[in-house]
């Protein structure tokens, strides 16, 4: 009979602390939903290219178009031909033809990327190609976009 009651003691122990964990991780995760952001949130939205432009600002839309506004830094002027957009797993290209770009002169592209979710980050790859002054081919130049539609 002894052992009998110290097995009931142990398991009622058990059951109370069990039940008081229980409730602490409970409230413990509580908190931390209503006072911690979504780690989405605390990623920046960021654009960045190779050499040849340098990327002065990025937005995507919420029907999924890319807007960018570059700036060239190849040396010469170029003629900018297509613009192309990696995005989950699909290649979008959408034909720019912005001509006679000058050394260091602002232009603005784009690209269709098709529809995205509003509060979802979004990160993009995207070539730019574009033939320099006094060249005959086209030349290729690859950045990243990480934005928010809006």
């Amino acid at each position: 009979m002894v052992l009998r009651r110290h097995g009931q003691v142990a398991i009622e122990y058990l059951m109370t602390y069990g039940w008081a964990l229980i409730a602490l991780a409970i409230v413990l995760g509580a908190l931390y939903m209503a006072f911690f952001p979504n780690p989405q949130e605390l990623v920046p939205e960021a654009c960045s290219f190779t050499d040849d432009f340098t990327c002065l600002d990025a937005m995507v839309t919420r029907n999924g178009l890319l807007n960018m506004s570059l700036r060239n830094l190849v040396g010469t002027r170029v003629n900018v031909t297509n613009v192309i957009c990696d995005y989950g797993g699909e290649s979008y290209t959408t034909i720019n033809n912005i001509n006679n770009i000058g050394s260091g002169e602002q232009f603005y592209a784009f690209c269709g990327t098709g529809e995205m979710m509003e509060d979802k980050l979004v990160r993009l790859r995207v070539h730019v190609d574009y033939i320099p002054e006094g060249f005959l081919f086209e030349r290729r130049v690859t950045g990243s976009v990480t934005a928010r539609p809006r």
